[in-house]
């Protein structure tokens, strides 16, 4: 699959084999079983019988950070048009017009990628992990969608490009040549140094570890209303954009999407800051991209059952004041302590 220029500069090369990196991090079943909890990084879209839905990395943070470069470049090149405008006007000499053109054309083609990736795109892209039929439907970056069978897809701890953040990556592996030929980013990333486990005698982080482990659960695990117990609330961007309060509440969850407790959630009064600035890009951004949509293929393989049990939504999701504290992450004592009986309690869910 080519990439484009944009997705290249930001995700990193493919068609190559995997890093040595890769190749350490990789994530395995043998691993399963030994004390990991389970953890959905509150970035579930869907949740029932026959799929899961979860957005890439990128629907979020990622989403602001280039859309706030990409406004600051957009102001940088204006600035910069006007003050060669006016210099040549006073001098009336070309010669230093001619020094400064290609800085201009340089972050002119900068703000063309970068418009690519937060404008004028997709409010974000899907991953769907079919239950029922065992495999995975992927939304690229361009807009089109594969399918993979689930057993054939690697994962593992990867970066992108020079970025310090580790991501977990669905690869798809070419049989033939054994190069990596697509990834996807799910949405989880830590820049913290990875922990000694015992039990699995392997160095591993532990949200990424978790996030993935409770993938498997679902895909390959025979226990589904307990792991829906650790979903408690679904963000609303399987049917529709976002509206403005939701645009409201991601504001206020950029730094840290986590569950902390009211007098512990320090990153909510960062968060606070930054309101100023991250709610009004974040609409911006909301109404200039696209909402995905996939081919009438994939979702007649997704069809819920009419009476399932287990069909979770933003439909189902609690309102008011408590989806408010659940969004930002701001529980209540008692819900947090709950929350971490929740995560002890789904180490015994993992798959061995």
């Amino acid at each position: 699959m080519k990439h484009s220029i944009a997705q290249r500069s930001i995700e990193g090369p493919v068609n190559r084999p995997l890093t040595n990196f890769e190749q350490v991090n990789r994530l395995d079943n043998h691993i399963l079983g030994k004390g990991i909890p389970l953890y959905q990084s509150n970035a579930i879209i869907r949740f029932n019988s026959t799929f899961l839905e979860i957005p890439q990395d990128g629907f979020s943070n990622n989403r602001f950070v280039f859309s706030f470069s990409a406004l600051f470049l957009l102001f940088m090149i204006a600035a910069l048009i006007y003050f060669m405008a006016s210099f040549f006007m006073v001098n009336a000499s070309i010669k230093y017009i001619l020094l400064l053109l290609p800085f201009l054309l340089g972050l002119g083609f900068l703000e063309y990628l970068i418009l690519q990736v937060s404008f004028f795109n997709y409010t974000h892209r899907p991953i769907r992990f079919n239950r029922k039929k065992q495999c995975v439907h992927f939304f690229r970056f361009n807009g089109t969608q594969i399918t993979v069978p689930w057993k054939d897809i690697v994962f593992t701890c990867s970066k992108k490009n020079s970025q310090p953040c580790i991501y977990v990556t669905a690869n798809i592996i070419d049989k033939e040549t054994g190069f990596m030929t697509e990834r996807f980013f799910l949405p989880e990333m830590t820049t913290s140094s990875p922990f000694f486990h015992p039990p699995a005698d392997r160095y591993y982080y532990p949200d990424l570890v978790s996030l993935w482990a409770f993938i498997v659960e679902y895909m390959e695990g025979d226990n589904l209303p307990k792991l829906s117990g650790l979903v408690y609330y679904c963000l609303p961007f399987d049917k529709k954009k976002e509206n403005i309060y939701w645009s409201f509440l991601m504001s206020l969850r950029l730094l840290d999407p986590q569950f902390r407790t009211y007098y512990f959630n320090i990153f909510f009064i960062g968060d606070l800051l930054f309101f100023p600035i991250s709610f009004p890009i974040r609409v911006l951004s909301t109404w200039t991209n696209k909402l995905p949509k996939w081919r009438q293929e994939i979702e007649a393989q997704c069809q819920v059952d009419a009476y399932d049990s287990i069909n979770l939504s933003s439909e189902t999701n609690p309102t008011g004041w408590k989806l408010f504290r659940y969004v930002t992450g701001m529980l209540k004592p008692e819900e947090f302590r709950s929350w971490l009986k929740d995560m002890e309690n789904s180490e015994s869910l993992s798959r061995q």
